[in-house]
């Protein structure tokens, strides 16, 4: 049997990706769109949470009087606690007579009620440990990392890195117009080298080539057209559901609204039962790490075991560790079974 030639292989490969050059670039569109969609309102969802947050801080705060010390944590955990029952555990109580299906759909697909928590903890975490003595506190960057590092909002559907998905959607509209080009060209180079076959004498078969040649042509530019629409309707949706400023506007406000309540406190002494509280979801926390943990080891040995014959030197390894483990070895360094030999 003829071995295929490489460049064979690789011209029919390109052929193929000029014949669907377009279709590929249609659907990559429609994904894109939907990737945009979906983290505009994962954003959205936070900005929410924050203004939930800053009515409720300046409505505890009205109510204080002039000559009242309150503790920062104290006032920022009860305030955030607030927030997270108002909108999440009443919501859902008395959901059941006005359901909203719409916002408690958008809540369970982008989990948010898990990522408003786990922003709520990770702040707490931070806020225990700061000091009215010392320097005013860096607000911004405990703020950035606290919204950045949080797993939840950070991964579409908790797996899929929304930075990542971000970027590569910013950078998209170029890379539909190189495609539309690179399309373009693609075209034109299959359609060369019948050219060279054309018999210039003969006028009718030079005709069809030709023909041939002008339709592979105008397909070839049609891509490029095609690619810079895509561009332009990309650059339209990057622009409308931009989730940048939405989150520039979360963090400055959320700084704010801390800003506030740390100017308004006079200590941030933290009681046995706020210390508590943190202290039980850490433990929560590693808890569930440990259980995480165990169930990936777990499944990876059950792995293992079912496809025992594709890793003999797992078992192997692990059998030499279980003889080494039958002899004991005693505190002064001698083998049991060495003395029964001298012997």
């Amino acid at each position: 049997m003829q071995q295929e030639h490489p460049l064979g292989s690789l011209f029919d490969a390109i052929v193929f990706l000029a014949n669907n050059l377009i279709p590929i670039m249609i659907v990559g569109f429609g994904l894109a769109l939907i990737f945009r969609t979906l983290i505009y309102i994962t954003v959205q969802r936070q900005s929410w949470f924050v203004r939930e947050l800053e009515k409720r801080v300046y409505r505890v705060l009205s109510h204080l009087r002039h000559d009242e010390e309150v503790s920062f944590f104290t006032i920022l955990k009860d305030t955030m606690q607030k927030t997270y029952h108002e909108i999440f555990e009443l919501r859902r109580k008395y959901g059941r007579r006005h359901p909203d299906q719409i916002m408690t759909l958008n809540d369970r697909i982008f989990m948010v009620q898990e990522g408003t928590a786990r922003i709520i903890l990770d702040f707490l975490r931070q806020a225990r440990y700061l000091e009215p003595q010392h320097d005013h506190p860096k607000f911004l960057e405990i703020t950035k990392a606290v919204f950045e590092h949080n797993p939840i909002f950070g991964r579409l559907f908790g797996y899929l890195p929304v930075n990542l998905i971000n970027s590569f959607l910013n950078i998209l509209p170029g890379l539909f117009v190189i495609g539309g080009i690179f399309g373009t060209f693609l075209g034109i180079m299959e359609g060369l080298p019948a050219l060279g076959g054309m018999d210039v004498t003969d006028s009718v078969a030079s005709k069809a080539v030709m023909d041939n040649f002008l339709s592979k042509i105008s397909f070839a530019m049609n891509t490029s057209i095609v690619g810079i629409l895509l561009s332009v309707l990309m650059t339209v949706a990057n622009t409308l559901l931009s989730p940048d400023n939405i989150y520039y506007s979360v963090i400055n406000r959320f700084t704010n609204t801390i800003e506030i309540v740390w100017n308004k406190a006079a200590h941030n002494v933290i009681s046995h039962h706020d210390a508590a509280f943190v202290e039980a979801r850490d433990r929560l926390d590693m808890e569930a790490g440990e259980a995480l943990r165990f169930v990936e080891q777990f499944k990876r040995d059950q792995f293992l075991l079912n496809n025992a014959r594709f890793f003999p030197e797992y078992f192997q390894d692990h059998d030499e560790e279980g003889e080494q483990g039958e002899h004991p070895v005693h505190a002064d360094g001698d083998n049991p079974d060495d003395g029964h030999q001298a012997s």
